[in-house]
């Protein structure tokens, strides 16, 4: 028995499209244990049914995920204050030895450098 119905979901956009889904079949079951639920869904996985055709619902589920430990704000800003530092000195390097190379635009822009090296050795 094959039955058609619509799910609405949103695109990266934001707006709502519409989709014809194919209903083939629906299985329901109910588990004693949070781990007979995980192994049936990994069954499921290993089989090809797609993750996006699962659903699990459920009391008292427990995540075996233990924290590590915490990122700050302050670890955010200072990791982009490296980023910015590193990148910034090495395009103005660049940057600053590609103007050189600029025909009349290289010797005006060396010229203020070795013209004050030069006045402050006389």
């Amino acid at each position: 028995m094959c039955e058609r119905f619509v799910i609405h979901k949103q695109d990266e956009g934001g707006f709502n499209k519409a989709e014809a889904y194919k209903a083939e079949r629906t299985i329901s079951a109910v588990f004693q244990e949070q781990k007979q639920v995980y192994d049936v869904i990994r069954q499921l996985l290993d089989r090809g049914v797609s993750r996006d055709h699962l659903s699990a619902m459920g009391r008292n589920f427990q995540s075996e995920t233990r924290i590590a430990g915490f990122i700050t704000k302050r670890d955010v800003i200072l990791g982009g204050l490296r980023t910015g530092a590193i990148f910034g000195s090495l395009l103005s390097l660049l940057t600053g030895v590609g103007v050189l190379f600029i025909p009349f635009v290289g010797p005006i822009v060396a010229a203020g450098p070795i013209g004050a090296v030069l006045r402050r050795s006389c």
